[in-house]
């Protein structure tokens, strides 16, 4: 049997821009990133309405057509993907035209025209920025972005640059020993009034030295066979009291995060805890009370 195949295409619209190019700037800002934001998360977002580039063409009957590509000479994709380099190790570069990712090969987006007349083509844009990997504190690199062409003439209509932008981390850290010794102070039995009741709490220490809007979390680990905060006494000591962990003078969960504060400014900053003897026995055994747990300082 013999078939015939038709094909056809529609013809393009003969466009021009009435006007000269538009150059539009993009300014991300200053973008503080948390040290633990986890690879592939998104770091910031900028959007340019549509409005904002609109360009008038005179068209005549056929298919409009809006292509553009991302300047690799600037911005080269990493892997090929529709994410690029953004001059910042850690920092990767995406970008949406009317809401599709622009991949490396560049996009094409498509209008039919009925009637000969005028047509504004105005793309929304916007510029995302993610984590890729260990993010080092820097500018963005800056120039032309991508530029959007009308039809098959290629003119550009709109150019996009990155005028600004600054990414940094922002972390802490602990200026003296990670190891934390704390003296809760000798203790009386006769001070404990029974099951339940605590001593003067002893305030902890961990000097911190935080970057400005770094987010602190903390998070402990011990041994705790009555939960509630306390931690189980090494054995071999004291029986019937255990030491009680606070976080603003609520009980801690262990194994759990706990958001302490933002750091307002660059400097020392203070993780509220402190520790306190509690009874958790009817009768209690005077001896040695030592106890250990571990924290972990995140930023999220």
């Amino acid at each position: 049997m013999l078939v015939a195949l038709g094909f056809s295409t529609n013809a393009l619209a003969d466009c021009a821009a009435l006007g000269s190019a538009v150059n539009s700037t993009i300014n991300m800002g200053s973008i503080t990133v948390q040290r633990d934001l986890p690879v592939g998360a998104e770091i910031s977002r900028k959007v340019i309405p549509a409005e904002t580039t609109a360009i008038t063409g005179a068209c005549s009957t056929g298919t409009f057509r809006e292509s553009g590509s991302v300047n690799q000479a600037n911005y080269r994709s990493l892997d090929g993907t529709n994410t690029y380099a953004s001059g910042i190790n850690g920092v990767g570069l995406k970008l949406k035209v009317r809401g599709q990712y622009v991949p490396s090969s560049g996009y094409h987006w498509e209008t039919n025209i009925s009637t000969n007349g005028s047509i504004r083509y105005n793309p929304e844009i916007e510029v995302i920025l993610v984590k890729t990997g260990d993010i080092t504190s820097g500018p963005l690199a800056l120039g032309p972005l991508i530029s959007v062409a009308v039809n098959a003439t290629n003119d550009a209509a709109v150019t996009y640059s990155l005028a600004s932008g600054n990414v940094m981390q922002a972390s802490c850290e602990i200026t003296g020993s990670s190891r934390i010794p704390v003296a809760m102070g000798e203790a009386k039995m006769e001070d404990f009034k029974g099951k339940g009741s605590t001593l003067t709490p002893v305030n902890i220490n961990i000097p911190l030295h935080c970057d400005s809007n770094a987010k602190v979390n903390i998070s402990f680990a011990a041994t705790s066979s009555k939960g509630d905060g306390i931690i189980d006494l090494t054995s071999g000591g004291a029986e019937g009291v255990g030491i009680q962990l606070k976080l603003r003078d609520t009980r801690v969960d262990f194994d759990h995060t706990l958001f302490v504060a933002q750091a307002t400014e660059q400097g020392n900053f203070n993780i509220p805890l402190s520790a306190v003897y509690i009874q958790t026995a009817d009768k209690i055994k005077p001896g040695d009370a030592n106890a250990v747990a571990n924290f972990t300082i995140s930023y999220q």
